[in-house]
């Protein structure tokens, strides 16, 4: 019997008879178990509802108390600092206080005893302070000097840059009145108007009176009828009441809902002034008014006095006008219409319930029942109140058992359904299955035999196939396959992405094997592609140093014989060579004293620490090509410092000791390369020419590396026409550049180790790149020019956004006014606003580079653009033409320009971008995207210098 049909056989009986079983069992279990705990779960429902009723109101309870206990710390904290600047009661210093011919009008002044500072042009920036019995707008508008002008000083950090309050004032006992800011408008307040004293609180011989007194208003009186604090409480403060709050009132001006919270200051036990913080709490009362209590449900607030007198309540609940600066409002006159006999019974509930978590009910005039919990308000006293109707509390668990119903007559017919189609669906599925299940193995068998065909440029499924098992020996091949494979190919082919998914992929098998070695080979090999792609250097010196470790470990295991020990050393020294090639291409200029580029001190210093102990190494184990390529490393190094001596020392007795082996070709090549260079370093042009020719026409065996730089420079010194620079030899530059190209894709210009780079930055200033973006690139910009370039480097800026405007054009940093101008341009000319020209900001480039430039294949030029949106203002097609145009001629004899394209985030148009890139030919166009941060920004700048610089290290094979 076929495996398919046993499978199909084996697994439909039991899934159509468990079907039909499962069907019954549930048919009855809905029967008799559902209608019982259908009331069980209503009950459990409506008590749980009763909870989260209750807790809602202890946690808006909680919420404004926080609101209210902020403002009554914000009011304490001014109120000692005014105590403290008048000498009130409980002073902790002498007073602030100076002869009243000295103080100013207003705060706006340095110090107490200059008489007449000038007045800010805003006079909402000063107080004021008005006398009683205001008659005339004269009076009115004289800010009178007065020793409380200091309370300024108090006023303003309680006020500035605090959304929720609306000022603050203080009122004195002798009835004047100061208040900051000055924000009065006479048109539409007049303190000279009476009506300010007619509030139920207003002892008898003010009540009526014109003006506005602070004596009469509710900030005054609540503050002033309480006890001065006794200095044996707790958290007293001498010489000053406690904090107390108004209820919400009115703005006289604005009409704006206020709390004012006061303060008393006492003088020789007497009352001596009111200081009130007004709190704009519209945002508090319409969070509690919105916030959603069941269906109809509601929160008010009441203070705890006999007549539960109103605090807020949502104005969409009742007509009365429940904010009025003059009078109370009872909770009988909103909710039980003056009915005292409702009222004094639910207030009843309300104080025995009072922060018991528990709920209560009551009835309204109309005859309805509602349900209320209370929580009280700590810092200020007040009771909170939630309510909703009886009908809101049990209509979740009615509507629960009509949607039991529903569901309960919906499962019976599903059920019966798929009784009757389980049969059918059982065959097909099972049968589905069954090539599913074998479909997997029989193409792992076909993928293993062309493994062993030696066809390794198939792919395992990375999908999860049908068993935990397969999946297993599925990813064990998956993972083998790339061991096999994974090798150096990738990485020798320049495909760098490609090389490191292979070598992370291997890293992971060969970590989870155990093995040390070829976990050793693939943090060596990432610290590679680190170093090439990603212009990280954390990232490619943790794996050069992981690759360390471990070859260090391997080198004192007792168990290796002599031969796997000098085999070690070579791996380690390698690996030592690869670390110092990082550093020394962490590349950060300095002026030198020629005025040329220098490696910073710290780098050069860790480059040469570890080329030194990898020469060390190499010479125990008598490897002359190591020899020969790390002592060029060092040399390089000394030649960019300028250690002309101790490099031509290095590099000439290197060269010696291999010309008298003869043995090894490659380490030979090396060894003639550096004497080349160091010839060249020495203004020795023609021996250095002499030694690039002989390495060129000397050797069979090539290496790469050695033969592109060496036809580089043998190109660029030919072409070089004064003979304080080459050798002026036109012809044989054209024969070298004709035979190179195919082969090396030398084009000519300079080796990046030491040429002169033109730049110009190409920044686009649109209105998306404001903010945190267009800051990341100016530091950016400004790092590369001073930390990176060169002093003779030559340096552009084109800022684009709907038009293109050059800031600077071929200026060095060596000149001081230069630099100068350079900073000043990128700091204050490029402010983001406006569309997107990119491509007419490229031919700008592109077209300045190539009138002003001269075709100077030793001056290595580049344009660096960054841009964040898609080009809706310039021509493209006529762009592309243009920009292909220029290459071109480019190309065939002019300025060759190299372009690195940064984009930011997401472009619909990258594919134009690529085209465009494509024109300038092979690694002289790249694409970096950059994440849509200032992190990634930073890294993309990063990523373009690595680009424009170079470096050769060892990768190593399994």
């Amino acid at each position: 019997m076929r495996f398919s049909t046993q499978i199909a056989v084996r697994l439909i009986l039991p899934i159509v008879v468990g079907s039909l079983l499962i069907t019954a069992g549930c048919i009855l279990f809905f029967m008799l178990r559902v209608p019982r705990e259908t009331n069980a779960l209503q009950e459990t429902l409506a008590a749980n509802e009763l909870r989260h009723f209750c807790s809602n109101a202890q946690g808006a309870a909680t919420l404004v108390d926080a609101v209210f206990a902020q403002f009554a710390r914000q009011i304490s904290a001014a109120a000692r600092t005014a105590r403290n600047s008048l000498g009130t009661d409980g002073a902790q210093s002498d007073p602030l206080i100076a002869p009243p011919a000295n103080i100013y009008t207003s705060y706006f002044a340095g110090t107490l005893d200059n008489a007449t500072p000038p007045l800010p042009q805003d006079p909402a920036l000063y107080s004021a302070l008005y006398q009683n019995n205001i008659t005339t707008l004269a009076q009115f508008n004289a800010r009178m000097p007065d020793p409380t002008s200091v309370l300024d000083n108090v006023f303003r950090p309680a006020v500035l840059n605090q959304p929720k309050v609306r000022g603050i004032q203080m009122g004195f006992a002798d009835t004047a009145w100061r208040i900051y800011p000055l924000v009065y408008n006479q048109t539409s307040f007049d303190p000279r108007a009476s009506g300010f004293c007619q509030g139920e609180a207003v002892s008898p011989d003010l009540k009526g009176s014109s003006g506005f007194k602070p004596l009469c208003r509710q900030f005054y009186l609540v503050a002033a009828n309480s006890n001065l604090s006794s200095s044996t409480e707790n958290n007293a403060t001498p010489g000053l009441s406690k904090p107390v709050f108004t209820n919400p009132y009115p703005a006289a001006v604005s009409g704006q809902l206020l709390v004012s919270a006061s303060v008393a200051l006492f003088r020789s036990g007497r009352l001596y002034g009111v200081l009130a913080l007004q709190i704009l709490v519209e945002t508090l009362a319409n969070k509690l008014a919105n916030t959603p209590i069941l269906n109809n449900g509601y929160i008010y607030i009441i203070d705890n006095s006999a007549s539960a007198n109103i605090i807020m309540f949502p104005k969409s609940r009742t007509a009365v006008n429940i904010y009025n600066a003059d009078r109370t409002t009872p909770l009988s006159e909103v909710e039980f219409r003056n009915d005292t006999t409702l009222t004094s019974a639910f207030l009843t509930q309300v104080r025995s319930l009072l922060d018991k978590q528990q709920s209560g009910t009551y009835l309204k005039p109309d005859g309805s029942g509602w349900t209320f919990a209370a929580a009280s308000v700590r810092s200020t006293s007040h009771i909170l109140i939630v309510t909703a109707p009886n009908s809101d509390i049990s209509a979740l668990s009615d509507n629960l058992r009509t949607a039991f119903t529903i569901l309960l007559a919906a499962a019976l017919s599903v059920a019966i359904f798929v009784a009757l189609l389980a049969a059918f669906c059982s065959y097909r599925i099972t049968n589905s299955l069954a090539k599913k299940i074998i479909k997997p193995i029989d193409d792992m068998v076909e993928k293993l035999g062309h493994i062993s065909k030696n066809r390794l440029d198939i792919e395992f499924e990375a999908q999860p196939l049908m068993s935990r098992e397969l999946n297993n020996v599925n990813e064990n091949f998956k993972n083998l396959l790339t061991a096999v494979r994974f090798g150096n190919n990738a990485y020798y082919a320049d495909n760098l992405q490609l090389a490191l998914e292979n070598y992370l992929t291997a890293e992971t098998l060969m970590i989870k094997l155990g093995n040390k070695r070829g976990e050793g080979v693939c943090s060596n090999n990432l610290g590679n592609v680190y170093r090439m792609i990603d212009g990280q250097f954390q990232k490619a010196s943790l794996k050069y140093t992981r690759a360390i470790e471990i070859a260090t470990l391997m080198l004192d295991s007792p168990k290796n014989s002599a031969e796997t020990q000098l085999a070690l050393k070579t791996v380690l020294a390698n690996r030592l060579n690869n670390m110092g090639v990082l550093w020394k291409e962490n590349f950060k200029a300095s002026s030198g004293a020629n005025g040329e580029a220098v490696l910073s001190q710290q780098h050069a210093e860790m480059a040469e620490t570890y080329f030194t102990r990898s020469l060390s190494l190499h010479r125990q184990t008598d490897n002359l090509e190591g020899i020969a390529q790390v002592s060029g490393n060092i040399g390089q190094l000394y030649l960019t410092q300028n250690r002309i001596p101790e490099a031509a020392e290095l590099l000439t007795d290197a060269f010696n000791l291999i010309r008298k082996r003869n043995d090894n070709p490659i380490a030979l090549q090396y060894a003639c390369m550096n004497m080349g260079l160091l010839a060249e370093k020495q203004g020795n042009f023609q021996d250095a020419a002499t030694w690039y020719l002989f390495v060129l026409q000397r050797f069979n065996v090539v290496v790469a590396f050695v033969q592109k730089l060496v036809l580089e420079r043998l190109i660029a010194l030919c072409e070089e026409t004064r003979e304080d620079k080459g050798v002026n030899r036109p012809e044989l530059a054209k024969v070298l550049k004709e035979l190179a190209a195919p082969l090396f894709n030398v084009n000519g210009s300079r080796a990046a180790l030491y040429s002169r780079k033109d730049i110009t930055f190409v920044l686009d200033t649109s209105g998306s790149m404001s903010g945190a973006f267009i800051r990341t690139c100016r530091q950016s910009i400004k790092t590369i020019i001073t930390e990176t370039c060169a002093p003779d480097d030559i340096l552009s800026l084109i800022k684009f956004d709907h038009n293109c405007t050059t800031l600077f054009t071929k200026l060095t940093k060596a000149d001081p006014t230069s630099l100068q101008q350079m900073m000043y341009q990128i700091d204050t000319n490029t402010e983001a606003d406006g569309g997107t020209a990119f491509y007419e900001a490229i031919v700008t480039a592109m077209t300045t580079i190539s009138r002003n430039s001269v075709a100077d294949r030793s001056i290595d030029t580049w344009i660096v653009a960054l841009t964040d949106g898609d080009d809706y203002n310039s021509n493209k097609r006529q762009c592309m033409a243009k920009i292909q145009n220029i290459f071109q001629k480019g190309n065939s004899g002019g300025v060759r320009i190299g372009i690195i394209v940064i984009t930011v985030g997401n472009l619909t148009s990258e594919n134009d971008i690529r085209t465009m890139l494509a024109f300038a030919g092979e690694k002289r166009g790249l694409l970096i995207r950059s994440e849509a941060s200032s992190d990634g920004i930073r890294d993309a700048f990063g990523k373009a210098v690595k680009v424009m610089q170079g470096g050769e290290v060892s990768v190593e094979s399994l």
